[in-house]
């Protein structure tokens, strides 16, 4: 079983779980195996398996976010500039941070986005202003 395949799982065709479409060969695996595997992967990698859930659309993406930042905020201590910021202000840095934190391992080479200086246009308008000297 790839990874990529199971969000599938969670948006099952029929009304009825564990149902086994004809045709299937009994050796593939059931609904049964896969959520068996998840709860043993849960509980090796339980961050790595809700990021990609969350990128995959499975599970909302706020409940990771709050996770890395709080991750962030008791690593916070750690780092000196993080120590002298006030609290406030740390505390939206650090809200930030998790927030790119998993935009940037959500997005790919291939995911489409939207510029925000030219808003899709590839092209941005700007005046350009060159100094030539001349010496005589």
């Amino acid at each position: 079983m790839n990874l990529e395949s199971l969000p599938k799982y969670f948006s099952p065709k029929s009304m009825m779980p564990g149902a086994v479409p004809c045709g299937i060969m009994s050796d593939t695996l059931t609904i049964t195996d896969v959520m068996a595997s998840l709860g043993l992967l849960t509980a090796k990698a339980a961050v790595g398996i809700e990021l990609y859930l969350a990128k995959a659309g499975v599970l909302s993406s706020e409940n990771i976010i709050a996770y890395i930042r709080q991750l962030a905020e008791q690593r916070a201590e750690r780092h000196g500039a993080l120590r002298k910021m006030e609290k406030g202000k740390r505390s939206k840095f650090l809200d930030t941070m998790a927030r790119y934190v998993f935009r940037d391992y959500s997005l790919s080479a291939a995911s489409l986005v939207t510029c925000s200086s030219c808003h899709g246009a590839k092209l941005i308008d700007a005046e350009v202003f060159t100094n030539k000297v001349t010496y005589p």
